[in-house]
């Protein structure tokens, strides 16, 4: 490195660098010697040499200064200094060690040993919170080279890069980050260095202290490309982007890596031990003031059955907190999840909890029992059927902006699919920007609106038969949970289906019940529905073929040909 950076000179003539050596490069003998002049018994050369012992040059003689740093300690030297040293490849241990072993650690630097959570928090207050003029030259040139430059540094825009791991980084922009004191650690924000839930609990406090309006535009777009806007930031909501990390894009990955997150952190920490995750949850929700919660938080623990005098009982004093969690409603277990909350944590890290409850099986013996089923639902709306009867179809009808049964189908699924909030006494929550019904999770909702479709509608009041078909996948909901929530949304007038903004004011005045498909058990309506599917292969032209005579055996059905010829 030393050679590298001093050449040695190619070159044996020594440079002229001062009057002194110009006059002696022009010495020339006939300035000195008057050529009339000849001493007796000598000849030219001899002469020359007497000249020059009776007339001695100057003589100089070079000494080693040692400079000052030399023996100074790390925090002694200067930013641009202590630049150096990194860059000449002295590590502060290093260096003292070499130079002064006496000097102890700089003040306010984290040690070789220090937890990797501790050095990226040194980051953050020693680098990133400088202003661009304030950094050294040395420490710019290593930040271009991760891509950083003034206007991106003024708006805190973090570079591509950073959404790298270490071994994507190209080996300049490694050598810049080791400059700069990170690690392959460090760089990868510690994830496998310090514990998932450790991880996750200092980013939820971070982002507790900031406010939508006062973080950098950059910092917005990246939350915005992860679902969020400044209602959900401010209500304290989650991320509408619910993909697993192995399933994300290219480009959501850097936006969730840019935005803080890992790989484990975005997931929820899946791998955290569940005595590990409880503590944590203790302490999130401990010691903490109901108007401290956020508002997406209180909704959720609302559902979960807590007010604001129950809450100062602490987090355990509801009722809900004694269900196990199969015990729990569809919603609420959505809303404690929402809250950090798994099977394991609800029920305290008791595996044993509430595995003997009995059959809990149908009591009605024509409606299956499987969790695999369509099922066929009826909705009883006590309501006039004249608010309808001109519309059931998509008849003009002022009051409703299109046919009662889109109407029903896309409230129904709205309240199903769109993951809105959980309850709210204000039905503008649940009214989007452009004055159309709120569906935060639009891309689930337009892929399985389907599954809700109406069979009749009907006088008696309004009666709606409506199936709710069976999940085609593991990840979808199965249709008799999906049954459940809808009764309960029945139930709670503050759910998204009683706000609805089309369909509000019929579901508060409803009831539901599951009727069953047919008298007929699941096998038998498989068989029936093989069998079906026989049937109508045969029309008027083909039943002939079912006929059979003892002698001649099946029948034959008459050609266009053989039948043409008979006629005539």
């Amino acid at each position: 490195m030393w050679d590298a950076a001093h050449p040695i000179a190619t070159s044996s003539v020594m440079p002229v660098t001062t009057t002194f050596g110009r006059r002696l490069d022009d010495f020339q003998p006939d300035e000195w010697i008057d050529a009339e002049v000849v001493l007796p018994d000598s000849d030219a050369g001899s002469q020359l040499r007497r000249l020059q012992m009776g007339s001695p040059m100057p003589t100089t003689t070079s000494t080693t200064v040692v400079p000052v740093t030399e023996s100074s300690c790390y925090q002694d030297l200067t930013e641009a200094q202590q630049d150096a040293v990194r860059t000449l490849a002295y590590s502060i241990t290093t260096w003292h060690l070499c130079k002064n072993p006496s000097c102890s650690w700089p003040d306010g630097i984290p040690e070789p040993d220090a937890p990797c959570l501790e050095v990226l928090a040194w980051f953050d207050s020693s680098l990133y919170s400088r202003t661009w003029v304030d950094l050294t030259d040395s420490k710019r040139s290593a930040l271009e080279l991760l891509g950083w430059a003034s206007s991106r540094w003024v708006q805190m825009d973090f570079p591509l890069s950073y959404a790298q791991l270490w071994s994507e980084l190209q080996p300049r922009q490694q050598e810049a980050a080791t400059f700069l004191g990170y690690s392959v650690e460090t760089w990868e924000r510690c994830e496998r260095a310090a514990p998932c839930i450790t991880r996750l609990e200092l980013l939820e406090t971070k982002w507790s202290t900031i406010s939508w309006r006062e973080m950098q535009q950059p910092f917005q777009d990246r939350l915005k490309e992860l679902g969020y806007d400044e209602k959900r930031w401010t209500n304290g909501d989650g991320a509408t982007l619910k993909k697993a990390y192995v399933d994300l894009t290219d480009a959501e990955t850097i936006s969730v890596r840019l935005a803080g997150y890992v790989s484990d952190t975005w997931d929820g920490c899946p791998d955290a031990q569940c005595e590990e995750r409880f503590s944590y949850l203790k302490r999130k929700y401990s010691d903490i003031q109901w108007s401290a919660l956020t508002v997406a938080e209180r909704r959720a623990w609302q559902l979960l059955g807590h007010t604001e005098n129950l809450w100062l009982g602490g987090m355990m004093n509801t009722v809900s907190m004694q269900l196990t969690w199969d015990e729990l409603s569809l919603e609420q277990r959505a809303q404690a999840e929402f809250l950090g909350f798994s099977m394991g944590t609800w029920q305290g890290c008791n595996d044993n909890w509430g595995q003997d409850t009995g059959n809990n099986t149908q009591s009605d013996d024509f409606i299956s029992s499987s969790i695999e089923r369509t099922v066929r639902s009826r909705m009883v709306i006590r309501r006039p059927f004249a608010e309808v009867s001109g519309n059931v179809y998509g008849s003009a009808v002022d009051r409703l902006p299109t046919s009662f049964i889109q109407v029903f189908e896309e409230a129904i699924a709205r309240a199903l699919f769109c993951s809105n909030p959980p309850l709210s006494e204000d039905p503008s929550t649940y009214v989007d920007t452009d004055g159309n019904p709120l569906c935060i999770q639009k891309g689930i909702y337009e892929t399985q609106r389907h599954r809700v479709k109406v069979m009749t509608v009907v006088e008696g009041s309004i009666i709606v038969d409506f199936f709710l078909a069976r999940n085609q996948t593991v990840t979808e909901l199965p249709a008799p949970a999906l049954f459940e929530s809808l009764r309960r949304m029945l139930e709670l007038k503050t759910s998204p289906l009683c706000q609805d903004m089309h369909f509000g004011k019929f579901a508060q005045v409803a009831h539901m019940e599951e009727i069953p498909l047919s008298l007929l058990s699941e096998d038998e309506l498989a068989k029936a529905a093989v069998f079906e599917v026989m049937r109508n292969q045969y029309g008027p032209e083909t039943a002939c073929q079912l006929l059979s005579d003892a002698r001649e055996g099946p029948v034959k059905c008459p050609t266009t040909t053989s039948a043409a010829s008979t006629t005539g």
